[in-house]
Order: C-alpha cells, then structure tokens, then sequence
C-alpha cells in the first residue's frame, strides 16, 4: 500500500494522462433539417431582406445593464468580460395565397471590427443559437431575460436557455477594417416557423476575441444586421431521422481497445436515414466552439464524403 508520500506521486501521473488523452478527444455532432422536399425544382423560391424587430448586447463585467438601444454590440470574449447578442427576427406567414409556405434558408450578416484577439491565430468565430423563452429587449441582461425571471445560468451557459450552438460563422474582410460575419440560422427559424412561431430570438457568441458589430440602434443603414430569408411553397416534413453507427451524438471518438485512446481518423458511417442528406460536425471542444482548429463539417449535399450508410 503507497505511503502519503507515495501516493502524491502518483495522483499528478494520473492526471497528466488523462488530460493528454482528454485533449485529443473529437466530438460528434449530426444535423438533421426540418425541410423534406421530393422535388424541390417544382416550387418556386423567395428571396427576402428582412429588417430585425429587436436586439441587446448583454456583458458580463456589467451584468445589470441593458444595452437594448447600443449602435455597437461587443460579441466574445476577452481577459475580463464575455459578451453576446440578442436579437430578435419576425417570420412569414406559414399561410400564402395557393398553399402554405416554408422557410427553406435564413443567413445574418453582421458588420464588425475586431478589437482584440485571445490567441495567435487573430481569428473570431461567432455561433448562433436558438433562446427558447420569450426575451423582453427592454430589461434583458447577463443575469435575467426580462424584469422577473432570470437565465438558468447568467449569460444563458445552459442548455435550458438556449439549444446547442450552430456551426461557425464565415467571415470576409471589407473597407475600413471592417468584417463581415454571415451566420446560417435557417435551422432556428424553420424550428420556430413550424411551430407557428410569429419571430424566433437568437443569441450569437463569440471565440477568439472581442469584435464589436453594428446593431439594429446603429445610424448607419448599410451596416445594421441583415437578414435573409429564402421561403417556398411547401410544407414541412418531420425532420427527418439518421443513425450515427461509428459512435454517439455529442460523444468522444475513441478506439475499440482497452487502453483509451482518441480515435482521429474515424471512418463515418449511418444507417436509416429518412431524408435526403446528412451532416456530421467534428470538434475537439465540448460545445464545439473552438476558433483555434479546422472546421470540421462533412455531408452529403456539400463538402462530400465517401458514404458508408443506407
């Protein structure tokens, strides 16, 4: 049996192990969309500018504070504060004259500056997701989201405010140091549109630094959020279904053998797919927010992959 001594030797080993194994961990996400079309070249599509109905910044060094009316957002994070914003998007009418009406794609560019950077890389990703209870933009803050009722976490950390983030933005660099971020929300506001919902509330966040973006306050027209939405006579399926048969959803890919070890280079594959296509997101962080690796995305409509589902 080791002494005292002993056993503090021992218990750094342990943990320099597993953390080096931990750190080579993937995860696994699968994205499955609310739209079923069996031919979609039949239907006629709507593009559409939309102006947002509302927004706030909320930050975590001012966590009582209410930024509804800002012309800037600080979206990220940085030595001492995190900070994220919220807006608000109005959805069309299920209801059109001949039928009904689907979204079939939803994109937000944000007009930013980067102000500062947490690595090397000089690199921000922002991720959207969808808030599940209704936001008053008045009073919202880091703490609560209207004048009685707080987040579950501050700064909505829990899965109870919001669902899982989205895959990452895509950004172009334009005049005057400016940065474009287009993010893809069309899965929130399908969800919210299919369930008859009037408007949807996103949160976007940030990893890798601060960037600091024009909000729906700001006086400049050209650089206010802008939101895109295609819409189709349609209607919408169930979603769909796929099975992931190489590991679960959300978790750690790793080796079929007794000593754990990550697995890096994992074949893909899925069996039962109801639907059209599939889409498998790879990430070393939990929450798949990460500005520091490869975007990892694979499907079966873009960025192919050799198949082995059915």
């Amino acid at each position: 049996m080791p002494t005292a001594s002993e056993k503090s030797k021992i218990l750094p080993a342990i943990t320099m192990v597993f953390l080096f194994i931990f750190a080579n961990l993937i995860h696994l996400d699968f994205e499955q969309d609310w739209l079923n079309v069996e031919d979609d070249s039949q239907h006629k599509h709507v593009t559409t500018q939309i102006r947002l109905a509302d927004s706030a910044n909320i930050i975590s060094s001012q966590p009582t504070d209410n930024f509804e009316f800002s012309p800037l957002s600080y979206i990220g994070t940085n030595v001492t504060s995190e900070g994220i914003y919220l807006l608000r998007t109005p959805l069309p009418s299920q209801s059109v004259s001949g039928g009904s009406q689907i979204i079939s794609s939803a994109t937000l560019k944000l007009t930013c500056i980067d102000i500062s950077y947490t690595d090397s890389s000089n690199k921000i990703y922002l991720y959207s997701a969808l808030v599940y209870e209704t936001i008053d933009y008045s009073a919202v803050n880091w703490l609560s989201r209207n004048t009685t009722e707080n987040w579950n976490q501050p700064g909505l950390s829990s899965s109870s405010d919001r669902s899982v983030w989205e895959l990452p933005s895509t950004s172009i660099a334009t005049s005057n140091q400016e940065i474009e971020y287009t993010l893809n929300i069309t899965k929130h506001l399908q969800h919210s549109h299919s369930n008859s919902a009037t408007h949807a509330d996103i949160v976007i966040s940030g990893k890798g630094g601060t960037t600091q973006c024009a909000t729906t306050s700001n006086l400049t027209i050209q650089s206010k959020p802008e939101l895109t939405i295609t819409t189709q006579q349609n209607q919408y399926g169930d979603g769909g279904s796929v099975l992931a048969n190489f590991v679960e959803e959300g978790a750690p890919l790793m080796k079929s053998q007794k000593l754990l070890q990550a697995q890096v280079r994992p074949t893909i594959s899925y069996e039962n797919l109801s639907g059209d296509h599939v889409e498998f997101q790879f990430s070393h962080h939990q929450d798949f927010r990460n500005n520091t690796e490869l975007v990892r995305v694979y499907s079966t409509l873009n960025n192919q992959f050799i198949t082995s589902g059915n």
